[in-house]
């Protein structure tokens, strides 16, 4: 089934990072992207 599949997902945006956390989404990542003032958060739901 297709919702056993692993999701992948990226935002610039702290809202959205917890938005996603109340869909399972897990942050693996959180940078700077290089040569910009932009947050980034990676977030990924297994």
């Amino acid at each position: 089934a297709t919702d056993s599949l692993p999701i992948f997902l990226e935002t610039s945006t702290q809202r959205n990072v917890n938005f996603y956390k109340r869909f399972g989404f897990q942050v693996m990542e959180e940078e700077i992207v290089p040569g910009t003032n932009v947050r980034q958060w990676y977030l990924l739901r297994k």
